[in-house]
């Protein structure tokens, strides 16, 4: 292959839009998606971001759900290329299980674009199998945030040959 495609690829994985999602509490688990945002810029994906980074706008104030879930519906929505759903083992993820559902249901050009990446030996409810079963989404295990990197990585790279005529 020739050198302009290796360039060309790598000039679009720093143009691909990725949305980290998962559960900010308690801290910890908040710390680990920076640390993986970070792994992920390291690696020439530098426009990875979770929805904690960007501004609220005004119209999701008005929302009767409330302006954290119209704020992360948006930027799934109309902001991201690939999505990286991330569960971890003892976080609170019932708003990534909402995120999730909502892409399931409101934004299924996505779902090819999207990972579900569940910590080792973490429980997922019915409802969260049978999206990623029924719509054949991505998903994987890790056990450690090295791994979640290297994951996430991979389903990256496949993205952005995908996504390769788009961007």
């Amino acid at each position: 292959m020739s050198t302009d495609f290796f360039k060309e690829f790598e000039n679009k994985k720093k143009r691909m839009k990725i949305l980290i999602l998962g559960a900010y509490s308690p801290a910890l688990y908040e710390d680990r998606l920076f640390k993986l945002k970070e792994c992920l810029l390291k690696n020439d994906y530098t426009n990875a971001k979770l929805v904690k980074e960007f501004s609220d706008l005004p119209s999701f104030h008005g929302n009767k759900y409330g302006h954290i879930v119209a704020k992360s519906q948006y930027y799934i929505k109309f902001w991201a290329d690939a999505l990286v759903f991330v569960f971890f083992k003892g976080a609170m993820n019932e708003g990534v299980s909402i995120e999730f559902e909502f892409t399931c249901i409101k934004v299924l050009e996505k779902l090819g674009f999207s990972v579900v990446l569940g910590e080792k030996n973490l429980n997922f409810s019915s409802m969260i199998l049978g999206s990623i079963q029924i719509h054949e989404i991505k998903a994987d295990t890790f056990e450690n945030d090295l791994e979640l990197c290297e994951k996430a990585i991979g389903y990256l790279t496949n993205f952005t040959h995908r996504l390769y005529w788009y961007l």
